[in-house]
């Protein structure tokens, strides 16, 4: 019994000093006593084993449980990792995208790339390759490039003229570079940056930075510098604006000790309590609410200069003075500032300004009093009116010489008085708020319409304009007769566009000529350039075997051989413009029903050449090419030239 005692206190103690159970056991002699001493023992000693057995399984569930959390951590660090670098890419500055390299479609870009390839949004990109959204051309281009970083350990780094998606040259430098995603793909990782502005400003930079380095570092050359363009300036400043410090220089002219320099901790701080305490109460605010760092930097970023107008008090007199700042040149974080005193210049200024108000008032009712049918002066603020100086005819219409509601009574007589096709859009243009709104806005309010004198359209001019008598406002609108002047500029448009007429068309065909042709090219041009949605196919026709005809027949027999080819080109493609752009060459430019009918018109002109080839009649080689992005109409006619070139010869090959 004792034995059996102590070894369980052994026990115990090894169970309170051991961290790890499987190192227990239960150490007893055996007991073969057959009573219940024996019975506890074997109990006791199989407890231990359960015991071991237990630890054992709850170490396993543990080791199990950590592994599991390391598990889970490391995919929340990946899933974090792989938001990071989607995050990443798409907000990076200028194009980015991944591609799978196996199958080359797009796997993710952000919102610029996909603007780039003229899509909505970065989702229309997934998915696609570059053949499924760029032309036949660039989609190579781009795959040659991603063959190359794909062969290459480090990244692929290269410059190209390449244009963007307005259409605009520019110089982009881009990176490419290989690496196995999260799920095992080998992928390609494309950074475009558009470098135009910043090779320019190295270019720059190279010329400048080695004087300025060494102005920099001589500080003697700006005392000098500022010495000189004190003479012209209050004050100058030169300003940190990272941290805005600073350093100021004037003119010490009550003790003459010539410039003087002093250094500040914070130009805006510093400027705002100086304007509290000396600025004109009027404009304290503005100047404290506009002279402000990130409005500086703003205006320096847009406009390259940041300028603000104030007023100081000098014993009570408001004195104008003007601050100006630019930056350095090749060092963005330094700016010069410099404050002058305009006041002499503001008040001459506005002298000068009195005199242009008075004399343009004069010459706005001078204006008015040119071949005039009738003037009115009319008080704004009441209606009232009177009328100088109508003409004959013009005052036989009912209309008093003095009232009270100006428009009103002209509303009142504008049946008969107004040509009818005139009346809609006069009565939408005549009112005072349209005339006066137009007067502040742009100085004069003018409108030309047409009014009925006995029966006959006159054209004439309505101007108006204000001016002040005393202190009040009046308002003078005035009626000039322009109607020769409009019924001889009508008679010059009309002879230009019969002029115009006549200088696009072959006077042999009738069809539209080679400079009608160039006319319609640059409009083609122009829409392209703008990015405009065009449909169109140019085809080029030459007319077989006219030189023979020249010579065994006559000039009369070749031309009638053109014109019954001109007939041809004409009867098939009635849809379209047919212009003669050299002896035997035709060009057509097929758009809407004729560009969807194109391979039936086709058919027929080779209908045409196949009966005609048997009865000697007009052959006429033919060339097309649609337009598919090209930069400029004349790729799309080279395309049609060459295929005419092409057919021309079968066509000899196939008479002969």
């Amino acid at each position: 019994m004792l034995a059996l005692e102590k070894s369980s206190r052994d026990l115990i103690d090894k169970v309170k000093n051991t961290e790890d159970l499987k190192t227990v056991d239960f150490e007893i002699d055996r007991f073969d006593t057959g009573n219940e001493i024996e019975s506890l023992a074997n109990t006791i000693r199989e407890m231990t084993i359960d015991m071991k057995q237990y630890s054992e399984d709850m170490l396993k569930a543990q080791e199990k449980i950590q592994k599991a959390e390391k598990e889970a951590k490391d995919a929340a660090k990946i899933a974090e990792l792989q938001n990071s670098l989607s995050s990443l890419l798409i907000n990076m500055p200028g194009l980015s995208f991944s591609k799978d390299a196996k199958t080359g479609e797009y796997l993710a870009c952000n919102q610029a790339f996909a603007e780039y390839a003229h899509k909505n949004n970065p989702e229309e990109v997934a998915g696609l390759t570059d053949y499924d959204i760029f032309d036949p051309v660039t989609a190579q281009h781009f795959v040659e490039d991603d063959r190359i970083a794909l062969s290459m350990d480090e990244p692929y780094v290269f410059f190209e003229d390449v244009f963007d998606a307005a259409g605009n040259p520019k110089q982009f430098q881009t990176t490419k570079q290989k690496y196995i995603d999260s799920l095992g793909r080998l992928c390609t990782l494309g950074l475009c940056v558009d470098v135009t502005e910043m090779e320019e400003i190295k270019r720059e930079n190279i010329e400048t930075r080695s004087a300025y380095d060494k102005a920099v570092n001589e500080s003697v050359t700006y005392g000098h510098i500022a010495s000189t363009l004190i003479e012209d300036y209050a004050e100058l400043f030169y300003i940190d604006l990272e941290n805005c410090r600073y350093i100021e220089y004037y003119k010490d002219e009550d003790n003459d000790k010539g410039l003087v320099e002093t250094k500040g901790e914070n130009i805006f701080e510093d400027f705002h309590a100086f304007a509290r305490d000396n600025f004109d109460p009027k404009d304290q605010e503005t100047f404290i609410k506009t002279f402000t760092r990130e409005n500086v930097i703003r205006s320096l970023d847009e406009d390259q200069s940041f300028a603000l107008t104030y007023r100081m008090l000098k014993n009570d007199v408001p004195i104008y003075y003007h601050l100006k700042a630019i930056p350095m040149k090749d060092d963005r974080r330094h700016i010069i500032m410099a404050v002058n005193d305009i006041d002499m210049q503001v008040k001459q200024q506005e002298a000068i300004d009195r005199v242009v108000t008075e004399r343009t008032t004069y010459a706005r009712i001078s204006a008015l009093s040119g071949d005039f049918i009738c003037i009115y002066v009319i008080d704004p603020d009441t209606d009232h009116f009177i009328e100088y100086g109508a003409v004959k005819g013009y005052e036989d219409r009912g209309f008093s010489k003095e009232g009270d509601d100006f428009f009103g009574t002209v509303r009142e007589n504008i049946e008969g008085n107004i040509h009818p096709d005139d009346m809609q859009r006069f009565d939408s243009l005549f009112n005072k708020d349209t005339i006066l709104n137009e007067i502040e806005k742009n100085g004069i309010f003018s409108m030309r319409y047409r009014i009925m004198i006995k029966g006959i359209a006159k054209f004439v001019m309505m101007k108006a304009s204000t001016v002040t008598e005393g202190n009040k406002l009046k308002l003078i609108i005035g009626i000039n007769d322009i109607d020769a002047h409009v019924r001889q500029e009508e008679e010059y448009q009309f002879k230009l566009s019969q002029a115009q007429r006549r200088a696009n068309v072959d006077a042999l065909t009738g069809v539209k000529n080679k400079h009608a042709y160039i006319d319609l090219e640059n409009r083609l041009n122009r829409q392209i350039e703008s990015g405009e949605d065009v449909r169109f196919a140019i085809l080029v026709f030459d007319v077989n075997d006219l030189k023979e005809i020249n010579d065994s027949e006559g000039h009369q027999a070749g031309d009638r051989y053109i014109r019954d080819a001109c007939m041809i080109i004409c009867r098939i493609f009635k849809h379209s413009p047919v212009f003669r752009v050299g002896g035997d060459e035709f060009v057509v430019v097929a758009q809407d029903s004729d560009y969807d009918d194109l391979d039936n018109l086709l058919d027929q002109l080779k209908e045409s050449n196949d009966k005609n080839a048997e009865s000697n009649g007009v052959v006429i080689a033919c060339g097309m090419s649609r337009f598919n992005a090209d930069r400029k109409v004349e790729t799309v006619f080279a395309r049609a030239d060459r295929q005419m070139y092409v057919n021309k010869h079968d066509l000899k090959v196939l008479i002969s």
